[in-house]
């Protein structure tokens, strides 16, 4: 209980000191670099759920995803060595792996705890009000920085109302909770923030009867409104760079409008195209390649991932990896979605399942699942809960 409560700690530290930090950082043009220290709460939780699966369980939960990572560092580090590999960017590729494992074997057994525990779920409860309030405060006072011309950057990216929102939907007041996260994230202007709110809408429309539908397409008709007016320059707002990437869409083609994360993918697929042993199970760790050749300024900057969460594990593990990671993912999240429109799970565990869709829709654009360990976390919960209404015992693998 004691470790559960200090992970949650964790988890309520990052979701209010590190967006300070960006707020500093691309609001008031500190130069904090302030993603750079997001990599030590990763570890620090990943250190947390090691003891706790070696000192307290003394095993781990064996799953499908499980066993595809184990293979996946087995075989890529092997290959890294046999290549000549051996470069920070290894290190990076070893924790690709293993730090899921950890995470899901680690969120199974809080997910079990979780449910007999009226404590640990105040507990998560408090850590995402919090959340939900330190988001708000935060977007809102980059709106003002960005306005009066303090950042250097026109988007803000914070996990805050991404976790806070579908949490407290199904709360009191929960409608208001989910519509306020909706708005406040558009004005941030992070697209990958906003692909996770549609998959949410997407899903809640699909749960909710006539009433709620009519409440999603109001407030989907209201934050259409919003973004109008921001594209129009009505209301001065980092939001519209949501406006700025499908004008840069039409005119100048998908590569601009992802800014350059399409050729980066496209310069990963080359040097896989290079040898059919690197599509089946990779180039092996340590495995760099130039994400943009065509730019001078980048002549000397190389990369080991690629910002499509499917290519990326290709990347890592090779084809087939990469197609059995979302494979399980997205049966998991249309098992749990089936359960959910059949109320065949408790309304309050509606939270994981809307967690998992944003968790896949943000993944296909961002490299998010190769380093954030709490959504590996919050995955590792998720196949508890689906496990749990199918028969098998919440022990099992």
């Amino acid at each position: 209980m004691i470790v559960h409560k200090l992970f949650l700690l964790a988890w309520l530290i990052d979701l209010t000191l590190f967006p300070v930090l960006a707020l500093l950082d691309l609001g008031f043009s500190f130069n904090l670099s302030s993603n750079f220290y997001l990599r030590f709460s990763y570890l620090f939780i990943v250190f947390i759920a090691f003891f706790y699966l070696i000192a307290i369980k003394g095993r781990i939960v064996v799953t499908f995803l499980s066993v595809t990572f184990l293979f996946a560092f087995l075989i890529g580090s092997f290959k890294g060595l046999i290549e000549g590999h051996l470069n920070s960017a290894f290190l990076s590729h070893v924790f690709y792996t293993l730090m899921p494992l950890i995470m899901i074997s680690y969120g199974w057994y809080f997910f079990d705890d979780y449910k007999k525990s009226v404590a640990i779920q105040k507990y998560l409860s408090l850590v995402m009000h919090l959340s939900f309030f330190s988001g708000l405060a935060i977007i809102i006072l980059f709106q003002f920085a960005y306005r009066a011309g303090f950042a250097n950057y026109n988007a803000i990216g914070i996990w805050n109302l991404v976790f806070s929102g579908p949490f407290l939907v199904y709360r009191e007041f929960g409608f208001l909770y989910f519509a306020l996260s909706v708005m406040v994230s558009l004005a941030s202007g992070k697209r990958g923030t906003m692909i996770a709110f549609v998959a949410y809408g997407i899903l809640a429309f699909w749960l909710t009867n006539l009433a709620g539908k009519i409440k999603y397409i109001a407030l989907v008709t209201f934050a259409l409104t919003f973004a109008f007016l921001v594209s129009s320059d009505f209301i001065a707002t980092s939001a519209s760079r949501i406006y700025q990437t499908l004008v840069t869409l039409q005119e100048y083609g998908i590569d601009q409008a992802t800014s350059g994360r399409w050729s980066e993918a496209a310069s990963a697929i080359s040097y896989l195209n290079s040898r059919i042993d690197h599509w089946i199970i990779g180039p092996g760790f340590g495995a760099r390649f130039l994400p943009w050749p065509d730019r001078p300024d980048y002549a000397d900057y190389y990369s080991h991932y690629t910002h499509f969460g499917v290519v990326s594990y290709v990347w890592v593990g090779g084809l087939f990896m990469s197609c059995l990671i979302y494979a399980a993912l997205l049966r998991t999240g249309i098992s749990l979605g089936y359960k959910a429109k059949h109320h065949l799970i408790s309304k309050t565990d509606y939270t994981f399942v809307f967690w998992l869709w944003g968790i896949i829709a943000i993944s296909m654009f961002g490299a998010v699942l190769m380093n954030n360990a709490y959504l590996w976390f919050i995955i590792g919960c998720c196949l508890n809960l689906d496990c749990r209404r199918i028969g098998l015992s919440s022990n099992a693998a």
